[in-house]
């Protein structure tokens, strides 16, 4: 299965990270939303960076 970067899966996260840990409630949340739906805090884009780093460093540790 390949995956070009326009995966809609939620689940996924071959080709790009979809999910962070919101920094308010800790809880998992969708890194394209503005707001936690758990919680309802903002989503701060330092967070969503921790995210993406953290993706990067799984995928090189898989390669």
């Amino acid at each position: 299965m390949t995956c070009y970067g326009g995966c809609t899966n939620v689940n996924c996260e071959r080709c790009r990270p979809k999910w962070m840990i919101c920094p308010s409630c800790g809880n998992r949340a969708f890194m394209q939303l503005k707001k936690c739906i758990t919680c309802g805090a903002e989503l701060p884009e330092e967070a969503k960076e921790k995210a993406r780093a953290l993706w990067r460093e799984r995928q090189e540790k898989s390669k």
